[in-house]
Order: structure tokens, then sequence, then C-alpha cells
């Protein structure tokens, strides 16, 4: 950005801003989980690689199993714009050209992708009306699932910026806020900040979406899409086309001007556009109106930017999420009116702070209006209204269009945060079919997935958005680590099938590395009363060396930290919030990611590199557990320098060292008839075999940069909490690796902490045997289910419970 920011609006082909609203990880894509060839997926425009992801991440917050869509009458309508990657390839001249090129990089492939990589038969097309682009691409959805040619129905928006000639042409016009901030609507506003972002609604009729037990998020009553026709100039509003636009949405609605409590403005913060805005939906929408009940606005582009072809997709998600909420967001950057548009004369008010939504007459649902406006001259305006209540479908529902499941991916500007909510809320979990390979699409940058909202009563209208919707069967007590009991749900009714996985995974673990570990879940039915989730570890290092990959540590260190990470992401996404962290051998790097001491790219980093590091330590180490007190077992060997004790679990200790010299201590304490069980693997840790890797683990540690802990977190060196803080050092680590590993003290401070409910996550159930024999009688003992199962290097949460499938 430096060498292209000139402070002169005048400098040749400068920009006078240095902001803009950036993805993270742009670059980062899994080409096989869509069955892509890493080859083809190069020339493939990030535009279509976002895409995809977004779409499967929607589907998957809904409740839609991919799969089950294939050959089916499902649509895809995309609004992009232009695509800048094409020219970053060709840069390389003629020879980066490959056969790819033209597939990956041609705007109408984009929706075509998305068809073929789900198998869809419906209409596939993309829009281009510049920034109205994707409320275009909504109401030609609406438009097909009306006419009945699909039945169900992705509108898409996505708009990546990678070159800088549009930051230089729209610094020429002129568009672009100095500042880095869209202050719609107020008497300094300079421009807009251009950004990238993705966002994705599933549509389908009211009637098929309670049929099929859906969970409706929002309904369109109706849209309409307009021309500004002859201006002054060819992107110069035009406002009684404005106001046509919004009055014929109105009108196929059913709605009175009056009803709609809430605008969504285009927005963009210009001071021609703006006046010209509101003066028209002032004129449309002021009709009937009581005095005392003007109009609300708002913009999203305050917050992340202007989207550009996915502005409008942006806009009509946030109104969902507002109306889920029942809050009206307050407008950012708004401090003092524009003087241009005549406040006092209009019946129309800026949402500068956050609003509760006005109750309707009657008791009806929230109705508001999304404006989108291209600067081609094409005007878009969709009426949305509230989720209707639950209830058998009605004969005139078959026109009534609902807005599937929500999802979107942006950066805000100015370090504004994009809201993400649960994926899974109080009221419902969507589950759904895991992907090519068994595996899971991770999150990048900001995410945001919609959970399920309330609904009121009221007249049923014409759009809405859906999910998979559960019954709770009873509710039970659990007493709680030093807090009072609080309530735990069981799901009844669950139909969770074989490959399938919760929307809890998303995000999780993603590595920017190359090495990053990948992850799936799969979910099934047991009993009506229950839930279980049987967990297993998918990449493509498995697939192609299978069982013998994890016996090197290389593999298996990450693939363990990973799931363990997976399992924190997945239970934390269901409301189980931990007050407490404890972790066994690796199981203390997943930990201290839960308390928020290493970021997860950090913790993937040092894992894989500690596997590496201990894959190149030589074999002739053995390990074994000898099942007698802690003390005896630290007598025995005291005698022996090559020997140390590994770990005290409670009931056990295991020691380490050579071969030979472990095997003579087994045999003595064999032959007083104490029980020795051998561990595999040919490896001593946490003994003097391990001495030629810490200076090179310490000095890995020390690069990472370790933050203070969120929640407490028991130290396995210490078995004692760590200290608040207390920043963790490569020192720390290199201690980890060559100390015993203190579990059974660090159950016993979790007991005198007041901890009472305890879970265990890993690939097995281990570290739960080994609780009994550690911890007081006080302190019940955890049950592990093979998805909350234990492994030696799992953490162990004595957790707050809002919400979770049993009693753990």
């Amino acid at each position: 950005m430096d060498a292209y920011y000139d402070p002169d609006p005048e400098a040749s082909g400068k920009i006078y801003t240095r902001f803009g609203g950036f993805l993270e990880g742009i670059d980062q894509f899994d080409p096989q989980f869509f069955g892509i060839a890493p080859r083809e997926a190069m020339s493939m425009d990030p535009q279509q690689r976002l895409l995809l992801e977004i779409v499967w991440e929607v589907l998957e917050h809904a409740g839609i199993a991919a799969e089950r869509l294939r050959r089916s009458r499902s649509s895809v309508y995309v609004g992009v714009g232009a695509n800048e990657y094409a020219g970053l390839i060709s840069q390389g001249g003629e020879a980066a050209i490959d056969a790819y090129f033209s597939t990956g990089n041609a705007l109408n492939v984009i929706a075509g992708r998305v068809a073929h990589a789900l198998g869809l038969q419906g209409p596939a097309m993309a829009v281009d009306t510049a920034c109205s682009s994707s409320l275009v691409a909504v109401h030609l959805a609406c438009q097909t699932l009306r006419s009945g040619e699909s039945d169900l129905a992705l509108a898409c928006g996505v708009n990546v910026l990678l070159s800088p000639h549009g930051m230089i042409a729209t610094s020429k016009a002129r568009m672009l806020s100095a500042d880095g901030r869209c202050k719609t609507f107020d008497a300094s506003a300079d421009g807009y900040v251009r950004s990238e972002g993705c966002g994705a609604v599933v549509l389908k009729r009211l009637s098929d979406a309670v049929r099929d037990g859906d969970r409706v998020l929002a309904v369109i009553r109706g849209s309409a899409v307009n021309q500004d026709g002859r201006t002054s100039g060819l992107t110069v509003p035009n406002g009684p086309a404005q106001e046509r636009v919004i009055r014929d949405a109105l009108g196929r609605a059913g709605v009175a001007p009056h009803e709609v409590d809430y605008l969504e403005a285009h927005g963009t913060g210009t001071a021609l556009g703006d006046p010209i805005e509101v003066q028209a939906a002032a004129a449309a929408l002021g009709e009937g109106r009581a005095a005392g009940r003007p109009l609300l606005i708002g913009s999203v582009k305050a917050n992340i930017g202007h989207l550009e072809a996915a502005s409008g997709i942006a806009g009509l998600i946030k109104v969902v999420l507002a109306m889920g909420r029942g809050v009206i967001p307050g407008q950012l950057h708004f401090s003092r009116p524009s003087p241009h548009i005549p406040w006092d004369r209009l019946p129309v008010r800026v949402a500068d702070r956050a609003t509760p939504w006005p109750n309707g007459a009657g008791g009806r649902r929230p109705i508001a209006g999304v404006s989108s406006f291209g600067f081609s001259g094409t005007n878009a305006h969709v009426v949305l209204e509230g989720p209707p209540p639950s209830r058998r479908p009605r004969r005139g529902d078959r026109d009534r269009m609902v807005v599937g499941s929500t999802c979107w991916r942006c950066r805000g500007v100015a370090r504004s945060r994009c809201v993400s909510s649960r994926a899974v809320t109080r009221r419902g979990c969507g589950v759904t079919r895991c992907g090519p390979r068994g595996r899971v699409l991770h999150g990048r940058g900001g995410s945001l997935a919609h959970g399920a909202s309330r609904g009121g009563g009221g007249q049923v209208g014409g759009g809405g958005v859906v999910g998979r919707c559960w019954r709770w069967r009873r509710v039970v007590r659990v007493p709680v680590c030093g807090r009072a009991a609080v309530r735990v749900r069981r799901w009844r009714g669950c139909s969770a099938e074989r490959g399938r996985s919760t929307g809890g995974w998303r995000g999780v673990c993603t590595s920017r590395s190359r090495r990053s570990a990948r992850l799936s879940t799969s979910a099934r039915r047991r009993r009506p009363a229950s839930w279980t989730a049987r967990c297993w570890m998918c990449s493509s290092v498995a697939e192609r060396r299978a069982a013998r990959c994890w016996r090197r540590r290389v593999y298996s260190q990450p693939a363990l930290f990973a799931l363990e990470v997976g399992l924190a992401r997945l239970y934390r996404g269901w409301g189980l919030e931990p007050d407490a962290v404890l972790g066994h051998g690796v199981g203390e790097y997943a930990a201290a990611c839960v308390a928020g001491v290493l970021s997860v790219g950090d913790g993937i980093r040092l894992v894989s590199r500690r596997g590496r590091l201990m894959g190149e330590l030589a074999s002739g180490g053995r390990m074994a557990s000898v099942f007698a007190p802690g003390d005896r077992v630290a007598s025995a060997v005291s005698g022996e320098r090559s020997l140390s004790v590994a770990a005290y679990n409670g009931g056990h200790a295991v020691i380490s060292g050579p071969a030979g010299a472990v095997e003579a201590v087994v045999e003595r304490f064999r032959s007083e008839g104490v029980r020795c069980e051998d561990l595999p693997g040919g490896y001593a840790f946490h003994s003097a075999l391990v001495d030629p890797i810490l200076e090179r683990l310490e000095a890995a540690a020390g690069d990472v940069e370790h933050r203070p802990a969120e929640r407490l977190l028991l130290s396995s060196v210490t078995g004692e909490a760590i200290a608040a803080g207390r920043v963790l050092d490569g020192t720390y680590w290199r201690r980890q690796a060559r100390e015993p590993v203190e579990f059974a003290r660090g159950v016993r401070s979790l007991s005198e902490l007041g901890c009472t409910v305890l879970l265990e996550l890993g690939p097995h159930p281990v570290l739960g045997g080994w609780r009994r024999r550690a911890g007081p009688a006080t302190v019940p003992p955890w049950r592990s289910r093979r998805c909350a199962g234990a492994c030696r290097t799992a953490g162990s949460w004595p957790s707050r419970w809002r919400g979770c499938t049993r009693r753990v």
C-alpha cells in the first residue's frame, strides 16, 4: 500500500488512502475437499475458492446435507464483479497461462463451479450489476422459486481485491474515504472504504421449509429491480427510480409503507448519494407514518466497508441477524447529521444507537427493507419480515420464499469486528454431512453464521431462512465448578447420521502452514435420549500411508493436538465454557490454546516442530507403566541415572529410559507381584534420551508469541495453577518435555478449586480411569464418550454447562 499511497488526489497512479477491508489468508484453500486438483486450484480465481467454502458452510449451518442436493432442482445465483486474479496470472507472461486459466477466471463459471461441485441441476448464473449484484441475485433466486423452476436456491455475493488498479480508479473518481471510515449520513461523509467479503443465503419456499422442519430465520415478502435510466451522468443516482423500486417491492410484498420499521440503506457515505437515497426512501416509506414512529435507517458499510458486488447480501444478512436478536444496531461514525438532507421535514431518523426493534401493531412481526444500488444504474430492493411461528404449511405458502441459513465472511474496516453467533444456540443445532474424504471445512478471517431466531405471530409473507429445529426432552441439573447449578438440556429426535458433522467444527485448527492437520467428525444416532458422536482423524497423509504414519510422532502429535482443539471448539460452540484447563503431554499445548496462551496457528506450528524433533530421537528407548505408588517407583529408579519417572498418573507411574534399564526395573517389580505394562512406540519421553532436542525445542517455543492465560491453566510440570499474569516461554516447554507429568497432583488441584464436572477430550478413554485413582472421593469420576474420549494427550475440563448433549 505504501508504494501506491500519496495524500494528493491528483498524483498520477496513486491512491490517497491507506485503508481497505481485506480478508486474511485469502490464498488458503483445500481443493481436494471439493474434488479439485491442486494444479487446477492454482489457476482458480480466489472468488471461486471463497464462494465454494461459504456455500458449504451455509448448507452445513442450515442442516442440509450437500450430497442430498445432487441431481436436485437447486439453483445458484452469484453476484460478482471484476476478476483481478487473471491480471496477476498474466503478469507471468504467456507461459503462466495453462489449461485451467479460462475456467478458473471466467466470471460466468463462478456459479457453475458451485453447481458442479454440489451436483445441482437448477439454473446457475453469475450476476453483474455492479454494487447491486448480490441483491439482484436474491431477486432472481426468489423468482425461480416462485415459478417452480427450483426447489432450493443459493443466493450469494463475493468480492476480492487483488489489484491496485481498481483502487486507483476509485481514488481518481474521489469515491474513497481518506480516513478509512465510511461515515454514512454524517456531515463529514467523504466516501467509502473498499472491502472484501463473501456471503450466501439458502432460499426455499415457505411451505417447503415448514414441511421439511427447517428453521426459518426470516421471510422475504417481496423484491423488485429497476434501472435509473438517463440521468445527468452514468453514475449519478436517480431519486425517482429509487423511490419506484421500493414501491414496487412493497406492492409485491403486500406491505404498507408505514409498516416498514427499518431500512438497510445502500449508504455509501458520499455527499451526492446519501441525500438522494434518504429523500427517495422518505417519499416511498413515509406515507401513513405516525409522527412519533419515524423510519429508522442505517448501513452496514460503516461496519465492514463497501463489499461492492457482495454489499447487498451483507446488508440482507445484517437485517436477518438484527431481527433474530430484536435489536437494530447503532450506526457507526454518525455524530452530525448531513446538512444536505432536510431531516426536519422527513419522517426518517438514523439509528445512531442500538435500538430495540419497534413492536408492530397487533403482534405484527418486524418488517425491514434492504436497498442496493449499482453505479451502472441498476437498483434492487427486498422486503424482509421476521420468521413465522412453527406451524403446519398452508396453501398460500407456496409463493412465499424463506431465506435458508445465512453465512458470510468479511474483514471489518478500522478494526471493526464482524459479530459471530454460535453455530449451536439454545434452540437448535444444524447437522450436515462431511464432504469428500470425510473432512470438514475450515474457516478463515471473520466468519458469521446466524443461529436460530425467535419467531413471532402475524401474517406470513414472501421468503425466509432455514436450519434444523430440535426439541428438548427434559431438563437436568448438574453441579458446576465453584458456581450454582445450571440447566443442561438433552436433545430428542436427533437425526444425525454417520458421516455428518456439526457446525462447531467450522474454523477449527486452521494452520497457515502446509502441514496443517485436517479433521473430520461423524455423528450417529444411538438412542432417542442421548447423542453419541464418533470422531476420527482423516488427512491426506493418513490416506496415503495409513496406520504406519500414526506411529510416527511427526504426524501423530499434530493430529492429536488438532483433534483436541477441534473437540474443544465443538463443545464451546455448544455453549460449554471451561473454568479451568489441564493437559497431559501434547494435550498441554491444546490446553494452552483453549486457555488463550497460544493461538491455534502458533500451537499447531509448535507441536509440528516438536513432533519432528521427537522423530529425530534414536530408537532403543522404552516406557512402562508400573502400578505402584509414585514414591515407591521414584525410589526404585533413583539409583539408575539413565532412568526417569515420566509421569505420576495416580494409580501408577510411568518410567522411561533405555530399553535394557527399563526392562530390569520392570522385572524387579514383577517379581514383587506388581503389575507392569509396556507402552508401545519405542520412545523414552521425559528421560535423558530427549536431552539432545531440548535446546532446539526451547528455541522454537521462544519464537512463538505467548499471552497471559484468559482462564485458569494448570501446569503439568507442577500440577498447580499457573499464576495469573504469568507468560510462558521456551524454558517452560523445555521443562514440560523433560520433567515428569504431575497429572495426579493436577487432579487434586482441580478438586481443591472446587471443580466437580470434568470433561476429557481425545480419541480414546484413558485419563478417566487414572483420575479415579488420583483424585479424592469427593470428586465424581467423569464419563467419556467416544467424541469426548480421553487420551494421554487430552485436556480435562471442569466446565460451565449452558447446553450439551448429555451429562459427562
